[in-house]
């Protein structure tokens, strides 16, 4: 089994903004799937995302996806400098099953590095190679013994 990990800053834009840690995650028998866990230092644990591949490779271009996750490029001006970030908007249900928003930037060097080796280990059009059939149909029944 290959994993691929890139810890990465992640930028939580709010009234002001945050600085949270994270990690991508990328597991060869997944092909399609990307995780992006977000480190909170909270009582309610990490959050994570899991989202399309193609996804993350798309939005370092344009504006990508519909849903629960978009993604697209941006730059920030800082210290009268641009720096080029990729945002990430996640919408989810709260606690209260309000539906709530959260847009984090991350580096666009850092993600770039990421996709460039998953689709390294896993070229465009062979991941079905990869595809742990078994593992999959055990994940959609759960445990049944």
């Amino acid at each position: 089994m290959i994993k691929i990990e890139k810890h990465v800053d992640l930028y939580v834009m709010e009234q002001y903004v945050r600085v949270f840690g994270g990690l991508f995650s990328y597991d060869v028998n997944d092909p399609l799937a990307v995780v992006l866990t977000i480190y909170t230092n909270s009582n309610y644990g990490n959050i994570e995302w899991v989202f399309a591949r193609e996804l993350l490779r798309d939005g370092l271009l344009r504006e990508a996806g519909f849903g629960d996750v978009q993604v697209h490029p941006t730059v920030f001006v800082h210290d009268k400098r641009y720096d080029k970030f990729i945002m990430f908007t996640f919408i989810g249900l709260d606690s209260d099953g309000l539906e709530n928003e959260m847009s984090i930037a991350i580096p666009r060097d850092t993600i770039v590095q990421f996709v460039e080796r998953i689709y390294y280990v896993v070229p465009e059009c062979a991941e079905i190679e990869h595809i742990d059939a078994q593992m999959t149909i055990d994940n959609i029944l759960g445990d049944v013994s």
